[in-house]
């Protein structure tokens, strides 16, 4: 599910406290979930390898504001992005803005296609 992210419109959504299963096709590939938030909303983000076809695979879990500035990111820096059947995850994030955040999940150039993945979004209160 490569997109665009100038046509937030039609990009899949995800809400507080839903979780959405998504797969990386192809080596390079970005899915872009789209979040509404509000100034102020402070969530976790999560990102579950589920299934790794390859043994290791390079993934990156990103926050967009509606902008397109990145707010933040996690990946593992001990090698790259590699990692294997881990979890990623965006802590106590607080939004600067009210509008549409992009979640943006991206796959490595190498030892990505074929990986299952959960995403899910948490509220702090």
């Amino acid at each position: 599910m490569s997109a665009n992210l100038t046509a937030v419109e039609s990009l899949p959504r995800i809400g507080f406290g839903e979780g959405i299963e998504g797969r990386l096709e192809n080596n390079g590939e970005t899915d872009v979930y789209v979040l509404e938030g509000r100034a102020g909303d402070r969530l976790q983000v999560g990102l579950g390898v589920l299934e790794v076809p390859g043994g290791g695979v390079s993934v990156r879990l990103r926050l967009l504001d509606p902008q397109g500035k990145e707010v933040a990111e996690a990946f593992n820096s001990s090698f790259g992005w590699t990692f294997c059947c881990g979890n990623l995850e965006l802590k106590d994030v607080a939004l600067p803005q009210d509008g549409p955040y992009s979640l943006l999940v991206e796959g490595g150039a190498t030892g990505v296609a074929g990986v299952t993945y959960r995403l899910t979004v948490e509220r702090i209160p």
